[in-house]
């Protein structure tokens, strides 16, 4: 009891800060990008253990890179990464410790929404640079804060393309079923409410609570009373894999539609053999016709042994984003960096084109569609889903 009043307490404090705008610290004001030992400080808060390794690796390529080029006006990158455990109780942790770090001026991170939206705030009253590749929550880009970057497309985005393909794919009355947590449910949501719009009829929409074998055997058993002809699936690792598996067992052939959750190496290898028919709609295309993301690809296998997933390029473009903005703008502060990466032409990196708006958003990204075949992605389609 004690635990969840101290956890309380720190998001209520957060949310506070994030909201009222509190003045700067004077740490804040006074945070160089470059240190006074002559390197450049970047922090990474992740769920490294939690299905994180190609994410990792992902970004340490970039450094490795960055660093063997010559750094930024000869400067090295330096990352100091710490796990957020996927909680945001070590979330807050994180973040304070990257902020009473007068030398860390930007942080890369997070992955989950509810953590980036606890901890968003703190990173901008202390005046670093928040860049999430991975948070997709609507609301985290809507709340004014000048210090943060989304190098992923909102759950809206990537909801409503999934409902295009879906029309597309003349699947016309569909089940949503969705983890119960932000993600899930916010996609789940946006999801819901265009397909309305597109005349998609949502025969029925339920949770996922504790994502047991129970609960997708009663639920299921209800399906199996329903008229419907596809699934959109709504949520990560491992759900996402075993609900899947398990639908597949238990005779439901129905396609499966889902966003970019089911899109990772983590997902292809914990599904049954011969699994079809499950779609992704997501951002990364490794046979884009594209030097940067050939030789992306090409160090990767060589320095892993292994081939990258969506994270894996999502982590590599945002600290080569943030590279690319150091060489090019006048980097005194982090304020600088974003208002030169919003205002500048598209830049292109392994994930291909990123564009901002002035609320650190990222716009008119491509769309990959990805279907599992034979144990492996393969890729359908990449660019704007058209409603036809």
């Amino acid at each position: 009891m004690i635990k969840k009043s101290i956890l309380f307490i720190l998001i209520i404090i957060s949310i506070f800060l994030y909201g009222c705008g509190e003045k700067e610290t004077f740490v804040a004001k006074n945070r160089k990008v470059i240190s006074e030992k002559g390197e450049i400080l970047i922090g990474v808060g992740w769920p490294i253990a939690g299905n994180g390794e190609s994410f990792k690796n992902g970004i340490k390529l970039a450094e490795k890179e960055v660093n063997e080029n010559g750094g930024v006006d000869s400067k090295k990158i330096r990352l100091v990464i710490k796990d957020d455990k996927a909680t945001i109780t070590r979330g807050l942790q994180v973040a304070h410790e990257f902020s009473e770090n007068p030398n860390i001026w930007s942080v890369i991170g997070h992955r989950n929404s509810y953590i980036s939206l606890s901890v968003a705030g703190v990173y901008q009253r202390n005046g670093i640079l928040m860049v999430t590749p991975g948070s997709t929550a609507p609301k985290l880009t809507s709340l004014g804060n000048k210090l943060l970057l989304r190098t992923i497309p909102s759950d809206t985005y990537i909801a409503q393309n999934a409902a295009k393909l879906a029309l597309r794919s003349n699947l016309k009355k569909i089940v949503i079923y969705y983890e119960k947590n932000d993600y899930g449910l916010a996609l789940a949501n946006a999801f819901e409410d265009y397909s309305n719009e597109l005349g998609i009829s949502i025969v029925d929409r339920r949770p996922v609570i504790a994502g047991s074998k129970t609960e997708f055997r009663k639920d299921l058993q209800y399906f199996s009373l329903l008229d419907f002809d596809g699934f959109f699936l709504a949520g990560v690792m491992p759900m996402v894999s075993d609900f899947v598996n398990f639908a597949r067992r238990e005779g439901f052939e129905q396609p499966i539609i889902g966003g970019d959750g089911l899109d990772s190496e983590d997902f292809l290898k914990a599904l049954d053999t011969n699994i079809k028919n499950v779609t992704t709609v997501s951002v990364f295309n490794p046979e884009k016709k594209s030097d940067k993301t050939r030789n992306f690809i090409k160090n990767y296998i060589k320095e892993y042994k292994s081939e990258p997933d969506m994270w894996a390029a999502q982590a590599y473009d945002a600290l080569n984003l943030i590279v690319y903005a150091l060489k090019n703008s006048d980097k005194k502060t982090a304020y600088d960096i974003v208002k030169y990466i919003e205002n500048m032409p598209e830049w292109n990196g392994a994930s291909g084109k990123h564009c901002f708006d002035n609320t650190g958003n990222l716009v008119e990204k491509d769309i990959v569609v990805k279907t599992v075949r034979s144990g492996k992605f393969v890729i359908l389609s990449e660019g704007v889903i058209n409603n036809e």
